[in-house]
């Protein structure tokens, strides 16, 4: 699904392609010299692409993040659901982008018919439509041709190009207030948070650009982000995580927390090999903000982390075993000393055992190079 779109300010213009990500708003932006990246009124001279009812936005200003959020509930769409949503936009003479919005989470307020020869069909189709599921068995004992009939008589009934629309009459949901966006899920995203400002809320995908978060900060109705609240933190892997890096994280600074999230996906290991490490790692260097943890996190090849491991015997076990650093031989076993491979791998390392195994420092690099501290600082280096 694609939207195409051009903008104009002055004697500038820029076309771009919906749904985008930040960082296609912000080019456009920059392209018109906009200077203000919360100011997302642009005028649209040309709008076209695969949904012809959004030709009515032409000559006229409109919400550069208005069309993408459209743009990313569109694309979520199958053929149906697509042509649901244009006839429902032709039948209730949607105009504004709101609108528009807020028909792409109601759809289950609209049956669109295309084929009258199957009532049962017909029936189903609707009952599938207004509850979302239905039983999987074609005789699950419900009477769809007297449901289906029911759905043709309807007085509530639009012709439109794609069929004959049919008004469910349900309550409609406002899910979007023209301010705010509802919280919804496009792109991958190491986690989510719920700003909030007075009685409002917004969502931050994180991580973001720095002018996506100046943009939902001005949703809120404010110039700063200082005047908000972090409201809830979540992701798709447990984010106990952020507890033990950060006692005190909903608190926390946003935009350090974004920076945070910029260099975890950049990380080799899934993510929760990746945050275990970056735990092991904050505890050792005695961190305990997210600000020194991006430090850490931005250098974290640089340690070694052997998880579980609580003594020098087991480290070297594991570093002749696991570690991938040497050719493990089980012919050879009884020969290794592998109490003193660790001791010494400590000791060349700076490292010490944490509650979470072992980690030090196996580059030629120092902790204070690492956080950005001065040498002669008083501070903990983690047993070094």
């Amino acid at each position: 699904m694609n939207i195409r779109a051009e903008f104009k300010r002055y004697d500038k213009k820029t076309i771009v392609d919906f749904p985008c990500n930040d960082y296609g708003i912000d080019i456009a932006l920059q392209k018109l010299d906009e200077t203000d990246m919360t100011n997302t009124e642009l005028f649209c001279t040309h709008l076209g692409g695969d949904v012809l009812e959004l030709t009515n936005q032409i000559d006229r200003f409109i919400d550069i993040d208005e069309l993408n959020y459209l743009a990313k509930r569109l694309d979520s769409f199958d053929d149906r659901e697509m042509n649901q949503f244009r006839a429902a936009v032709m039948a209730t003479n949607a105009t504004e982008l709101k609108d528009m919005i807020n028909l792409t989470f109601n759809l289950h307020n609209y049956t669109l018919i295309t084929d009258f020869s199957d009532t049962a069909k017909i029936g189903r189709m609707h009952r599938l439509n207004v509850e979302g599921c239905i039983p999987l068995e074609s005789d699950d004992g419900y009477d769809y041709r007297t449901l289906g009939e029911s759905v043709i008589a309807s007085d509530t009934k639009t012709v439109t190009p794609y069929g004959v629309l049919v008004e469910n009459g349900l309550p409609i949901q406002k899910m979007y207030n023209g301010q705010t966006f509802p919280e919804y899920f496009y792109e991958d995203c190491v986690m989510w948070v719920t700003v909030g400002h007075g009685e409002n809320e917004d969502f931050l995908y994180l991580p973001c650009t720095k002018s996506a978060i100046e943009r939902a900060v001005h949703r809120l109705g404010t110039d700063s982000l200082d005047d908000c609240t972090l409201n809830g933190i979540d992701a798709e892997y447990p984010a106990e995580w952020l507890d033990k890096i950060c006692p005190d994280y909903t608190a926390a600074d946003i935009t350090e927390l974004n920076d945070l999230c910029s260099v975890l996906p950049e990380l080799t290991g899934s993510m929760s090999q990746i945050t275990d490490k970056l735990v092991a790692v904050c505890d050792f260097a005695d961190v305990h903000d997210f600000e020194k943890a991006y430090n850490i996190a931005d250098n974290l090849d640089a340690f070694e982390f052997a998880q579980d491991m609580h003594n020098e015997e087991d480290l070297g076990d594991y570093l002749i075993k696991a570690s991938g650093h040497y050719a493990y031989d089980d012919a050879l076993d009884e020969y290794y000393d592998y109490e003193a491979l660790g001791a010494d791998t400590v000791s060349n390392q700076g490292g010490k055992f944490t509650e979470y195994g072992y980690v030090g420092i196996r580059d030629k690099i120092t902790l204070e190079d690492i956080l950005g501290e001065d040498e002669n600082e008083d501070m903990t280096m983690g047993g070094m």
